[in-house]
């Protein structure tokens, strides 16, 4: 997963995503309490625990349904993962463990790690699903009166789970760089071959949510300062041009955002990578400038405009954002 689209995690598709998956487990919370409450569950259940863990699994569920869109950064989709391995696996604990019959909680996780394709919500996921359901029925296996599983049994379901993440690592994970990129990576290219002793810099914006007017956006970027280049990650675009330091880049984003801003955009985000201080290839240095992106999208502050060099030094200037 390229920096580009690690930044646009908190665009409007992505926080969809994990709304839905927050949608499904407050309902499947719900479901499990009157399952494991009905006299048809019969694996033996601590209802009172139970209660008190879907109780804090639904308060996180409508947390993250109440979050704004550009609040879903890599880093909170990876964390809301974490939290429904952690409380999906003391549903379980609490419902029988090892035998318990409420194990296919799990899926979604597993499902929606493969389509973030990001290698952090993989592992999150993929880890956090083996090792809670191994935790879940570990006491239970290891008591003196425990009949009704196998061990057998519980190694088949951990395998299962792991096939099933590296299937979807396999199927998503592994994202390539798209067309817009490419475009940008090529014409970066053609920069630094024309000027190889010279510094050139890649800037990548986001205009925000709700932002209409991208086309003419495009056309007054390109018109003002650099030909713009669209991303196809959601109305992401970036440029490449020569400039002498890193003021000039600075100034150069600025007049960005003050272009977005003129056409209305309210939540400008910019990342922006120097050649060759940040990076001395042309892939590295958009991935770079995703990093300075992503970074943006974490300060969550409008107009957040964050260079990877200081970023990397950690000394972003107040206003831009916090040292990550």
């Amino acid at each position: 997963m390229t920096g580009v689209m690690r930044a646009t995690a908190a665009r409007s598709g992505s926080a969809r995503r994990m709304k839905a998956l927050s949608l499904a487990y407050l309902l499947l919370g719900g479901a499990s309490c009157a399952l494991a409450s009905s006299g048809s569950y019969e694996p033996p259940s601590s209802l009172v625990p139970l209660y008190l863990s879907t109780a804090v699994l639904a308060a996180g569920s409508v947390a993250l349904l109440l979050m704004p869109g550009w609040a879903f950064t890599l880093r909170t989709v990876a964390w809301g993962h974490a939290f429904y391995a952690v409380f999906v696996s003391l549903i379980v604990f609490f419902t029988g463990g090892p035998v318990s019959e409420l194990y296919p909680l799990y899926l979604p996780l597993l499902i929606s790690a493969a389509v973030w394709r990001s290698r952090r919500v993989w592992i999150v996921s993929t880890a956090g699903v083996s090792l809670g359901y191994l935790l879940a029925a570990l006491p239970g296996l290891l008591a003196a009166d425990f009949v009704p599983q196998s061990p057998e049994v519980i190694g088949f379901r951990l395998l299962v789970f792991l096939v099933l993440g590296a299937l979807g690592r396999l199927g998503g994970g592994a994202a390539g760089v798209a067309g817009g990129e490419l475009a940008l990576v090529r014409r970066t290219e053609a920069e630094i071959s024309a000027r190889p002793a010279g510094r050139l810099a890649i800037i990548l914006v986001d205009p925000g949510r709700r932002f209409g007017e991208f086309p003419a956006l495009l056309r007054r970027v390109g018109e003002r300062i650099a030909p713009a280049v669209p991303l196809g990650e959601g109305e992401v675009f970036g440029l490449a041009l020569p400039v002498a330091d890193e003021e000039e880049a600075e100034e150069a984003a600025r007049r960005c955002v003050a272009a977005a801003a003129s056409l209305g955009a309210k939540e400008v985000k910019v990342g922006v990578a120097l050649y060759p201080e940040d990076a001395t290839s042309a892939r590295a240095l958009l991935e770079a400038a995703g990093e300075a992106l992503e970074a943006a999208f974490e300060a969550g502050s409008p107009g957040a405009l964050i260079l990877a060099g200081r970023l990397r030094q950690g000394r972003v200037p107040e206003g831009e954002g916090p040292v990550i």
